[in-house]
């Protein structure tokens, strides 16, 4: 999964299956905006 967000600007990625994130904690991920999904 890559994501982002604005304000401020930020790009991440992380691994997920199905809707469990393997590589982060949700906490982390909550206001980013998904761009990519592979």
């Amino acid at each position: 999964m890559f994501a982002v967000r604005t304000r401020p600007f930020a790009a991440h990625c992380w691994l997920q299956h199905g809707d469990q994130v393997l590589t982060d904690i949700p906490f982390n991920l909550r206001r980013m905006v998904p761009i990519l999904v592979l």
